[in-house]
């Protein structure tokens, strides 16, 4: 430490050149971490990450200065850039821009994801210093802008440790949120136990490296224990792998549909949940069909399986919908699920109904209706005896990217809700990593909600997800499949999703970021 004091009284431009660097590095890490879902080497990436900003807080190299600011910002532009190229050639391929019209959109893309950089930066340098007594204003500095903050693709500090279920068995207490800021709080205090050799900071760091990971272990032996004894259900997710030029001719409408059909014709079995990807049907149905002898377009197995799948549906002229359809083995078809999170200008265009003429400018954006009341569907299965005595299974729906977010799983899980379905359809992210990331971001709902978590997709990642974080199987990406398993009913809720823990991160995060922006006023006043 003496040298480097001494380098930077010969050399002054020594000590922001090392911030800028350190700063950098972050975002590296970051971007490296997200390069490698769903496999080991992302954990030790993002360690380093929280690690390299913990260092950087505790030497005072996170600035305020305009340079801070401008360097955090490039950091969080290559952390997007390594983790996310791949919407570069979603947005290329799939939006038909040229190259340069591509390019100036991820540009914009990736700057706009980037302000949480800077903005976590104003929090941490405005936050009480008495908070790093204990380490706890880096992580509640990132934790509050993460959840403030508007991002198309939501990831999180600890989405990257994954591959280690033991590390993410505390999202049944507090969310991905908690996990993540555990795992910040634990690099600041590594660090601060390293460079002050203080005796607390270490004992705290001993028994966090000791703690975490063995209670994460008995809790997951715990969980394993109440599947053993819970009911089991077969299910079998059928990945099609349609194109997207297939997906929407509307000429292959029923060709697409036999194609799901074929590959189902071996899973029809008494009491089988057989579960195909969102709007595989791209046709509209009325949303109280009732029974599938009224259209001739609903499929239907004759062995007593039942069946849960995507289709768009309409409640009059004026209100359509992106849904989810359940048909049991005698035919009778529920009440559909319809989508509640939809995406903007591909399913809406926002500000259309203040400004009618935004929609001509989006010609190729849907105009569906936002879905509305309690997110379950209860679906018919048969008895092991016969097709015509049925039991009921209730499942929560989640369409598209509603699995990312915990909202509509945690309301399901309160609600009686004894699975998770995720229907999807990530061909619009073509043969990319991104399919690996949704599922790294989406297996968290299962944890936080002690529910099992079946994922169907068009292209993948299919999966069961079982109802400690673990994926149980998985079909190969960009391949027609079929992956069959069982999934056990769990029905007791977690302190997360009976307490609705995320609004509770959402009051904390205000409540930090309202301090920060008082703090900040004061000081300049004071100052004037």
């Amino acid at each position: 430490m003496a040298q480097t004091q001494q380098l930077d009284k010969i050399n002054p431009l020594a000590k922001p050149v090392r911030s800028y660097v350190v700063i950098l590095f972050v975002g590296l890490w970051i971007g490296l971490a997200w390069s490698f879902p769903l496999q080991p080497i992302g954990a030790p990436f993002i360690f380093l990450a929280y690690l390299t900003l913990s260092y950087g807080a505790q030497r005072g190299m996170l600035g305020t200065h305009t340079k801070n600011y401008a360097c955090i910002l490039v950091a969080g532009m290559l952390a997007h850039l390594f983790g996310f190229y791949w919407i570069f050639g979603t947005i290329r391929q799939f939006g038909e821009f040229p190259i340069i019209a591509a390019g100036l959109i991820f540009l914009l893309f990736i700057t706009i994801s980037s302000l949480q950089f800077p903005l976590f930066l104003f929090a941490y340098s405005t936050l009480p210093k008495a908070l790093d007594r204990y380490a706890l204003r880096l992580p509640l500095a990132w934790i509050s802008v993460e959840v403030l903050a508007i991002r198309i693709f939501p990831w999180s500090a600890a989405h990257p440790l994954s591959a280690f279920p033991a590390l993410l068995q505390l999202a049944e207490f507090g969310g991905i949120q908690l996990v993540s800021f555990v795992l910040i709080w634990f690099c600041d205090l590594l660090i601060m136990s390293i460079r002050t050799r203080n005796l607390l900071s270490g004992i705290l760091t001993l028994l966090a490296t000791l703690i975490i990971p063995l209670s994460g272990q008995l809790r997951i032996a715990g969980v394993n224990q109440q599947i053993s004894n819970e009911k089991q259900i077969p299910v079998t997710l059928v990945q099609g792998n349609v194109r997207l030029s297939e997906k929407h001719d509307r000429s292959l409408v029923f060709a697409n549909m036999r194609k799901y059909l074929q590959l189902s014709l071996n899973a029809d079995s008494t009491g089988k949940l057989i579960i195909w990807p969102e709007t595989v049907l791209m046709d509209w149905l009325p949303e109280n069909i009732g029974h599938v002898s009224k259209d001739r377009r609903l499929p239907h197995f004759n062995n007593g399986a039942s069946l849960l799948f995507g289709s768009l549906s309409y409640r009059s002229e004026s209100e359509l919908f992106n849904s989810a359809f359940a048909i049991g083995p005698n035919g009778e078809v529920p009440l559909p699920y319809h989508k509640r999170i939809l995406m903007p200008f591909g399913e809406f265009t926002p500000f259309a109904d203040v400004f009618p003429y935004l929609r001509t400018l989006n010609n190729t954006g849907g105009d569906f209706s936002e879905g509305s009341g309690v997110p379950i569907i209860s679906v018919p299965l048969s008895t092991s005896d016969q097709i015509n005595s049925t039991d009921i299974v209730n499942v929560t729906p989640l369409i598209c990217y509603e699995d990312v977010l915990p909202q509509i799983a945690t309301q399901g899980a309160r609600n009686g809700a004894e699975l998770l379905v995720n229907i999807t359809n990530d061909a619009w992210f073509g043969e990319s990593i991104a399919p690996l990331q949704h599922h790294q971001i989406a297996l968290f709902r299962a944890i936080e909600n002690r529910r099992f978590l079946v994922r169907a997709t068009n292209t993948g990642l299919s999966a069961i997800v079982s109802a400690t974080g673990e994926t149980q199987a998985r079909a190969p990406l960009f391949q027609e499949a079929t992956l069959s398993g069982s999934i056990s009913t769990l029905k007791q809720q977690t302190f997360f999703s009976k307490f609705e823990v995320q609004y509770y991160w959402q009051l904390l995060s205000l409540i930090s970021s309202c301090l920060s922006i008082f703090i900040f006023l004061t000081i300049n006043r004071r100052e004037a």
